[in-house]
C-alpha cells in the first residue's frame, strides 16, 4: 500500500481525488504527495528518503526543487490521472537529475535573485544561464518562470503539512489547504 497526500484548496477536486483513491488503510507514512497549484499543473513530490545530493536544509525551495518528479495538466482525465499515480508508485517513472548548476539557477530564481546578479555569483554568460533554466523548467515539466514562481508560492503556503517537524519548511501559513490522504491498491 502507498499512501498518497493531495494539497489543494479546491473542495471540488479534492472530493474527486479521494473518490479517485478510496481511502483504504494509511501506513502513517507519505510515499507521494501531489501538489494541486489551483490553476493549471499537478506537481508529482516524492517524499521518500534518499541520498543528499544538494544541501537542502535551510531551503524550501531547494526541498520542492529536488523532490519534484514530474508535472501533469490539471485537467487531466480521471483515468489519466489514475495510470499516472499509479506508474509512478510502481517506479516507471525515471529519475529525473538537475546538474549542480541548474539547481543553483533555480534556487536563485526562487528567492527573487535576478538574472544579472545570478549569473555573476555563478560565472555564466548570458546564454549559458539560460540554457541552465530552460533545460531544468524541461526536466521538471516546466513551462516557464511564471508557472515555477506560483509552483513555489504554492510549495511555501503548503509545506508545513507535509513536513511539519522539519525546519525546511519556513513559510508563512497564509492560505487554507485541504490536505487529502489516501491510499490505493497501486
Amino acid at each position: 500500500m502507498h499512501d498518497i497526500t493531495l494539497l489543494t484548496n479546491d473542495n471540488y477536486y479534492h472530493l474527486g481525488f479521494e473518490s479517485l483513491t478510496r481511502k483504504k488503510h494509511r501506513s502513517g507514512k507519505t510515499d507521494l504527495v501531489i501538489m494541486d497549484d489551483g490553476v493549471q499543473f499537478l506537481y508529482f513530490l516524492s517524499i521518500k528518503e534518499r541520498g543528499k545530493e544538494f544541501p537542502i536544509t535551510k531551503v524550501s525551495a531547494g526541498y520542492f526543487i529536488t523532490r519534484l518528479k514530474m508535472t501533469i495538466p490539471r485537467n487531466t482525465t480521471p483515468d489519466y490521472l489514475k495510470y499516472v499515480i499509479h506508474e509512478f508508485l510502481s517506479g516507471r517513472y525515471h529519475e529525473r537529475r538537475l546538474t549542480p548548476a541548474a539547481y543553483r539557477v533555480l534556487l536563485d530564481i526562487a528567492s527573487g535573485v535576478p538574472s544579472n546578479i545570478s549569473r555573476a555569483k555563478l560565472q555564466l554568460k548570458y546564454k549559458s544561464w539560460y540554457n541552465l533554466k530552460g533545460n531544468a523548467f524541461v526536466k521538471l515539466g516546466i513551462k516557464n518562470t511564471v508557472v515555477f514562481m506560483r509552483a513555489i508560492h504554492v510549495w511555501h503556503s503548503v509545506c508545513h503539512q507535509v513536513m511539519p517537524q522539519t525546519p525546511v519548511c519556513t513559510a508563512t501559513h497564509s492560505h487554507l489547504y485541504l490536505v487529502s490522504s489516501a491510499t490505493g491498491p497501486y
